[in-house]
Formats: C-alpha cells, structure tokens, sequence
C-alpha cells in the first residue's frame, strides 16, 4: 500500500470508530461471519441516489471495511445492528479498503 493509502486507511479508521455502529455481520444462511465489527448507517438516500446509486426500495446504505470482514459481502448476506438486521441487497463500491451495498430492512 502506498503512504496515502495508508494515512487514508488510518483516517478512515477513525471515521468507524467514532461513527460507526456496532453489528454482527451474517451470511445469507444467518451463519456469523463476523460477531464484533464496525459498520456505517447512512439512511440519506439523495446523495447516493445523486450519484446514479439505484436506492430504489432500499432503506440505507452500509459501509464496512475489507478488513472487518474475510469474504466480501453479497446479496441477502445480513447485518444486525442493534434490534434492526439490514438485508443486503447490491454491494455497489470496493475501493480496496472498504464495501458500501444498500441496504432493505
């Protein structure tokens, strides 16, 4: 990794564990692929939506980073926040440090 990436990594950090919430991360059979990580919650849909993200039907947005995660996360693969388990519906952005899908309840 180059020295920006690390110091965005680093920053990027920081924004999870100030922001982020914590949730268990399950695959589509409810099996616990991670029981301790770090996601992002972004339920203002516009900006995405703004950005040609199709948010159709969804209900947020759910960030987490690759290396909270050992398999990236696909369709129906589940996050339990809280009392509240979001749905994946499309994983939409790998930049190599993290995965951001939308999100149905």
């Amino acid at each position: 990794m180059s020295s920006f990436d690390d110091k965005f990594d680093s920053r990027n950090g920081s924004i999870y564990n100030f922001h982020g919430d914590a949730a268990i991360a399950l695959d589509e059979d409810s099996v616990v692929i991670n029981a301790s990580c770090l996601v992002l919650v972004d339920k203002d849909l516009q900006t995405y939506s703004e950005a040609g993200v199709d948010v159709a039907g969804v209900e947020a947005v759910v960030s987490v980073r690759k290396s909270e995660i050992p398999i990236r996360p696909f369709k129906d693969h589940q996050f339990l926040v809280g009392s509240t388990t979001y749905h994946v519906d499309d994983v939409f952005k790998d930049n190599g440090i993290e995965y951001s899908m939308t999100v149905k309840a």
